[in-house]
């Protein structure tokens, strides 16, 4: 069975959406915010899961990994935002006590949404946030130790989430997108190639790799054991060779644990120098094109 591996959990700031008092009605409300969150991970490779006040409240963290609907995640990353429940935030530092990391973008809530008991809310948050001691430190941003985690504030994700560990795939620097999910023995990959050139190279995975199949979407027979596992004393853990042409893609599956045997995947070479055709060419249509 194969499982979600995402990265980190994106909190969806919905209740700065609804306080915005722009258009009445929105289909689609999305802060810019949230959106300038997710392309800043889309861009380093980070894949996420987005999660709403009522899902976070159900959240837990063990071994400084953050439990949720049976996956497990490396960090609560909210993006910046003005309100937030009182109760998202107490729970946000319950997951801390416990081990995690939760990254708010440049600045911390600094209101509840609704009218409703909102002396008391507003009360709440405030004795909150007393009692976290922050402390500035270089590549990481703001931060508060509480319990065995930490709550963090960041000017600079993508050098935040690389200080814990959140490094994103690095096939994203060769244009190629990402999907991935956990099997038993390793992980799978869906791959495209988006960018306007050819990808024809070693290219390192986020997971270790010990050996890796290829597949062919378009075609059952088409799959291959990759070749950087084939022709080495001792395989180049999580290095695959890919050949992916602009706009193409492929599945590849690795193993995290096991050498798998099979049939090598057919990989294109160049069988020469470029060979000019030379001379007068005269071509005749002798047939219109098929009638539809």
């Amino acid at each position: 069975m194969l499982l979600p591996d995402n990265d980190v959990l994106v909190y969806y700031p919905i209740y700065d959406a609804w306080a915005d008092p722009g258009e009445l009605i929105r289909p689609n409300p999305v802060p810019e915010s949230l959106t300038n969150v997710v392309m800043t991970l889309w861009e380093k490779g980070c894949s996420f899961d987005y999660v709403s006040d009522r899902f976070l409240a159900k959240a837990e963290c063990k071994d400084h990994k953050i439990l949720l609907g049976g996956n497990d995640y490396k960090a609560v990353l909210v993006p910046e935002c003005r309100m937030m429940p009182e109760t998202t935030l107490a729970n946000l530092v319950q997951l801390a006590k416990a081990g995690a990391i939760i990254i708010f973008q440049s600045h911390l809530p600094v209101d509840v949404p609704g009218f409703g008991d909102l002396d008391r809310r507003r009360s709440s948050v405030r004795e909150i946030l007393a009692r976290l001691k922050w402390t500035d430190r270089q590549y990481v941003g703001r931060y508060s130790e509480i319990g065995t985690g930490r709550m963090v504030i960041s000017e600079t994700l993508g050098v935040s989430l690389g200080h814990f560990g959140i490094i994103g795939e690095p096939l994203v620097r060769a244009g190629v997108r990402v999907v991935r999910r956990k099997s038993a023995d390793g992980f799978i990959y869906f791959l495209a190639n988006r960018a306007g050139l050819m990808v024809d190279k070693e290219l390192t995975f986020q997971t270790p790799v010990m050996s890796a199949i290829i597949f062919d979407p378009r075609f059952e027979s088409h799959v291959g054991l990759a070749q950087s596992f084939v022709r080495r004393k001792d395989p180049l853990e999580g290095r695959v060779h890919l050949q992916l042409q602009p706009g193409e893609s492929c599945i590849v599956r690795t193993f995290t644990n096991r050498v798998a045997k099979g049939p090598v995947w057919h990989y294109v070479t160049n069988a020469g120098p470029v060979q000019q055709i030379t001379g007068t060419w005269k071509v005749n249509f002798i047939e219109v094109c098929p009638m539809v």
